[in-house]
């Protein structure tokens, strides 16, 4: 079962962001925790090992006191197998107080005293490993490469599966919570199954993430369409449209290179198919993208407008005359949820991993563009961008670059 939702058709630019570039070698995940004070810790994976990211208050310049930290002191990291370079993924549950990793084979946490545990599967499977659902110990990942939690016990894991259409399929990792009267949070039991998206049964996810004002999962899978996962599988459209349009082919090339059927790279979403080219267009803003927020390209140096520069690019939507009225992103790279509860959902919309355009999709169903053309890599790249929100309307853009990583400041 689909619900559809109609867009609101007008595409708004918004005003400009203000990026930040930090050097930091081989960034693979970003999230944040809570610490006592109130405050937010946001934690990098990076060939350093789990780095804390220091950054100024939300409002304040980011030139001011942004830095990496020290590596954070894993305990028990050998002796349950965990390995600091085989992250492809973070978020943190509110219930159990861990910060989860996704590590292909299996799902990991680390708690409030930087103690880490496998959570669910086997970091010692063989890369033949089938899925399995049932208890955590016994449960069995093929890729685990993506993670949402939810809060309430509940998180979802992108997982490979060579038998859908694109290669992912979504699965949910359960954790029993205590009642209120003993305390909450959770009891240490957990168990995987295999979640089916409705109509799109055949088809996983293959970027997402949990939207708090909505109370629900948000995701693409083809590219060029925003989902919600609704209870019992049942699946709403948010925005876009996934039908497929043979003149589209440039903008379907560029989501198959997403594809997990890539068996030499165990993060297919890590590089885009030679089919995509590296042409270095963002995607088009729509019909009312005639105002939108272009400058010249600035020389990218680390600190303030780094990586920032805009192009005019391509827009995509100019292939065929009037795609756009119906058809609002050209190819869905990654997608962000805004962590402070105002509903947004920030889009990257593009074909290359060069440049790319940052859309947002507010609560009340008004689609705004926010950039266009925003340089993300090199011209010619081949790595594919990911997202992540922060509190106080901030993103980091990353994965492109293997030395530095794009902080956003909306």
């Amino acid at each position: 079962m689909v619900l559809t939702q109609a867009l609101k058709p007008a595409l708004k630019s918004s005003s400009s962001p203000q990026t930040f570039a930090v050097p930091v070698p081989a960034v693979s995940a970003v999230a944040f925790r809570p610490t006592r004070d109130g405050h937010a810790q946001i934690l990098l994976a990076t060939s350093f090992g789990i780095v804390p990211l220091r950054l100024p208050p939300p409002g304040e310049d980011l030139t001011k006191e942004t830095r990496v930290e020290p590596p954070v002191p894993l305990r028990n990291a050998q002796h349950s197998g965990f390995d600091q370079q085989r992250i492809f993924d973070a978020s943190f549950d509110p219930l159990s107080g861990f910060v989860l990793l996704a590590c292909g084979h299996s799902v990991y946490g680390i708690d409030e005293s930087n103690r880490v545990d496998c959570l669910a599967g086997d970091p010692y499977a063989d890369d033949g490993a089938a899925l399995t659902d049932g208890p955590a110990a016994h449960a069995r990942f093929v890729g685990a490469q993506r993670l949402a939690a939810a809060g309430g016990g509940l998180t979802f894991v992108r997982d490979r599966c060579s038998t859908s259409r694109n290669g992912f399929v979504l699965r949910a990792l359960h954790e029993l919570p205590l009642p209120e009267e003993q305390g909450g949070g959770g009891t240490g039991l957990r168990a995987v199954t295999t979640v089916h998206l409705g109509a799109a049964g055949d088809v996983g996810p293959h970027t997402f993430g949990f939207c708090p004002a909505r109370k629900s999962l948000v995701y693409a899978t083809r590219g060029r369409a925003l989902h919600q996962l609704m209870p019992h599988g049942v699946t709403r459209q948010l925005a876009g449209n996934d039908e497929p349009l043979a003149s589209a082919a440039a903008a379907n090339s560029a989501a198959a290179a997403a594809s997990a059927n890539d068996s030499a790279s165990d993060d297919p979403d890590s590089a885009i198919g030679a089919a995509s080219g590296g042409s270095g267009g963002g995607g088009g803003g729509g019909g009312g993208s005639s105002g939108a927020w272009r400058v010249a390209e600035a020389e990218p140096r680390y600190g303030l407008g780094a990586g920032g520069g805009m192009d005019a690019g391509v827009n995509p939507c100019l292939m065929w005359p009037g795609a756009c009225s119906f058809m609002p992103f050209t190819n869905i790279q990654a997608v962000a949820t805004d962590p402070d509860g105002s509903g947004d959902i920030y889009v990257l919309d593009g074909v290359s991993g060069s440049t790319t355009t940052l859309k947002v999709l507010r609560g009340d169903g008004q689609l705004d563009t926010l950039a266009v053309g925003l340089r993300i890599g090199p011209k010619g790249s081949g790595r594919w961008p990911r997202l992540a929100a922060l509190p106080g309307r901030r993103l980091v853009v990353y994965g492109v670059s293997q030395h530095d990583l794009m902080i956003l400041q909306l």
